[in-house]
């Protein structure tokens, strides 16, 4: 019985571990410094790669439109677009990626906005290069959640891509920390 007991005691620990190692993380930007000016997202910011991807405290920033204006706290938000991608002309893009190395992370769901005027915001998963699936969104200014496929499972890459000058304010994303 109290062999039992004790096997009962460690499989509960188990379990109690795995499932905190599987808590979902929300990757905001309140750790970054507040900068009237946006900033390149740096590198490596909660564990994670920013390409083409900057951030600003939109209280400071005078030339953020509605979609910057943060509802939920003072702090930084994250983006992608406006001048920061004229050189691209059609559209612009932002890609977030795990860390080198035999890591993955599962896209649970994120809060966004389109920054200026209403437009569309297309989201693309890949796994190690191969595409996974995709989602188109019609964001405007009002920021919401967003919840990813499941079906996308595990990820190593998500590209988000605007639509002519538009651009994508990103509040919050939610994700797990996936292993190989």
């Amino acid at each position: 019985m109290k062999k039992s007991f004790l096997m009962f005691a460690y499989i509960l620990v188990l379990a109690i571990t795995a499932t905190a190692a599987m808590a979902q993380e929300d990757i905001n930007f309140a750790d970054l410094p507040l900068v009237a000016a946006p900033a390149p997202l740096p590198s490596g910011y909660e564990g994670m790669q920013w390409t083409n991807m900057f951030y600003v405290d939109p209280n400071q920033y005078a030339s953020g439109g509605l979609g910057y204006k943060n509802l939920f706290t003072h702090r930084d938000v994250a983006f992608i677009g406006g001048t920061f991608c004229a050189p691209v002309g059609t559209g612009c893009f932002g890609i977030i990626t795990s860390p080198p190395g035999p890591i993955s992370f599962q896209a649970v769901n994120a809060i966004m906005a389109a920054g200026y005027q209403s437009n569309q915001v297309r989201v693309t998963a890949y796994r190690n290069g191969t595409y996974v699936g995709s989602i188109l969104l019609l964001l405007n200014t009002t920021p919401h959640k967003v919840n990813f496929p499941a079906s996308w499972g595990s990820i190593t890459e998500l590209q988000i891509t605007t639509n002519g000058v538009g651009n994508l304010v990103l509040f919050d994303l939610g994700i797990y920390r996936l292993g190989g």
